[in-house]
Order: C-alpha cells, then structure tokens, then sequence
C-alpha cells in the first residue's frame, strides 16, 4: 500500500524481489493511469515457499519513477508432500482423506470443534472410546514411514494404533502410559531388541500446557534393513529417539486414530497405555507417509500447519 502523486501518473503498482530495493526491472504489477491519490493494493504471484520477498510501491510519470518504503515478508512453508498417503484436517467435518480420493476415514463418535492449532478450520475431539477407523494399514510391509498429528488435552490412551489379527497391536503404534511418557509398540520383542526404552521415551504429560502440540514419529529402517530408529518430534523438533534391532516394518491390517488398544488387560506391561476407557483428546491434521521423512521437512509441517 502506497499513496500515488496528484497527476501524470502512467503506471503504478507494486515491485517485489527476492532481493532489498526492487525496481521496475524486477516482478511488477502495472495498475495503468491514474490522477488519483491514495492507497491502493496489489497482487503478487509466482510466489516460492518459505521465500523472504521485498516490496515497494512504484509510481511513473515523465519525471521518472519514484518508490515507496520497502517492506518484507516471508511465504509458508511447503506443506511436504513427499510420500503422502494421507492427510486428515477434518476441515470438512469429515475423516476423509483430502489429499488423495483414497484411504478415506470415518469418524465414531467424535465432535468437530473451531479450537485448531492455526485458528481456522476444524479439529476433532474425541472422548473415551471414540475414534476415526482407517480401513487399512497404509504403511502395511513398509520399512520406513512417518505419522504426525497436532493434539491437545489428552492423556493415557493411545494416539494413533495399528490392528493386527486376534486382537493384537500392530506397527506403527504409540500413545501416552499413565506415567505421561511416550510409548510406542516394538514389532517382533521375542525375537530382536531395542538400545533403550520404547516404553518409556520422553515425557508428553510436561508438554501440555493447554496448548496444540504437534507431534510426529519417524519409522526409519538402515543397515540393510536390519536395524532402525524411532524418531519422535515435538513442535519440529527432535526430541527423543530409540535405535531398534529388527526392521521397523507396517505390520496390521488398519489403522485407528483415538479411541482404544484392540487388546488391553491391565495399564501396566507391554503396552503401558492400554486401558479400558482411554481420557478424552483433541486432534487435527493427521499425515501418514510411507517415508522416513528428515529434520527439515518435519520442521517444515510444523511451520506449515501451526
């Protein structure tokens, strides 16, 4: 926005360019004539992700061209589409999958509520044993993958579970013990092992504040796909992870956001966050890709979303 002369002028707009003082030789809107003063507004395009841009207005006559006060900005970040599979806003008030017609949810129970980690859209809120059923395992005999949701005021109960037959948990699966930690299901424990906890890995109970948490797990098979690594994120960034003896493979037959364990005896054992009646959560913007995604583009969801 700018304030033009009283007359002659020929052209005006704005100018815009990855580098401080653009001129008319860079990007440009042209508005045409006018003998008008005042603010006036422009449209930039072409615009690049997570880009510093400079603008200034412009205003020529045949005196030449003179320009405004330069002002910055910075664009969003890429929303990181690398191996999507699927991705659940609920902005629709729907599970449905809107990143591909496929793979689409379904909401038991559940209530679509305004609070949202960015303010606009929807979030969904789940209590007790409400759920969204995915009808497959997406990431099923995949060795690397990643899951990522933003959620609020939960508690004991798992996050997001994969089913396998004769009521058994799956991979990937995590949620919240009653201790507050994190823990996540480690396929095959009779027969490989993990370098420290997978029952007990950082604490999510001294990241609720009342506020959105975004979290996210990375599955990531190396080494000849004999050894791989849990990767949990908060907020973007890496807080925790697990190096695991075995592969890291999908292994179920669908998946389920909220709700409860497909088995549960007791909160104590192998699975610390089964329980009968999981506490109420809030969620939005599920992600499942069937890639090990990296640092960077795990920070990049974060700055997209929040």
């Amino acid at each position: 926005v700018a304030t033009g002369t009283p007359s002659g002028v020929t052209a005006y707009g704005h100018v815009w360019s990855t580098r401080q003082n653009p001129t008319v030789n860079d990007n440009k809107t042209n508005l045409g004539i006018t003998t008008q003063t005042g603010e006036f507004t422009s449209t930039l395009t072409n615009l690049n992700y997570n880009t510093i841009y400079y603008v200034r207005a412009y205003a020529t006559n045949e005196g030449g061209t003179s320009y405004g006060k330069e002002i910055s900005f910075t664009t969003r970040p890429d929303m990181v589409s690398r191996g999507m599979l699927a991705y659940y806003t609920f902005n629709d008030e729907t599970a449905d999958n809107v990143y591909k017609d496929e793979n689409h949810g379904f909401a038991v129970g559940g209530n679509y509520i305004d609070d949202t980690p960015n303010g606009s859209g929807k979030a969904l809120y789940l209590k007790g044993e409400e759920y969204v059923s995915i009808g497959s395992n997406l990431v099923e005999g995949k060795d690397n993958w990643t899951v990522s949701m933003w959620v609020k005021d939960f508690g004991t109960g798992p996050l997001f579970c994969t089913n396998l037959q004769f009521n058994d948990i799956g991979n990937p699966s995590f949620g919240m013990a009653d201790d507050g930690s994190f823990t996540i299901k480690m396929p095959n424990p009779e027969i490989y092992y993990a370098k420290g906890s997978c029952k007990n890995m950082v604490s999510l109970a001294s990241y609720q504040q009342g506020k959105w948490m975004h979290m996210a797990l990375v599955g990531n098979t190396i080494t000849n796909k004999r050894e791989g690594t849990f990767l949990l994120y908060i907020n973007g960034r890496k807080v925790d992870s697990v190096i695991y003896y075995g592969k890291l493979t999908g292994q179920g037959s669908s998946m389920i956001i909220g709700g409860k364990s497909t088995s549960y005896t007791s909160t104590t054992g192998y699975y610390p966050y089964m329980v009968q009646v999981p506490d109420p959560m809030k969620i939005d913007n599920v992600r499942i890709h069937s890639v090990a995604l990296s640092d960077e583009e795990i920070k990049q969801i974060y700055e997209y979303e929040k």
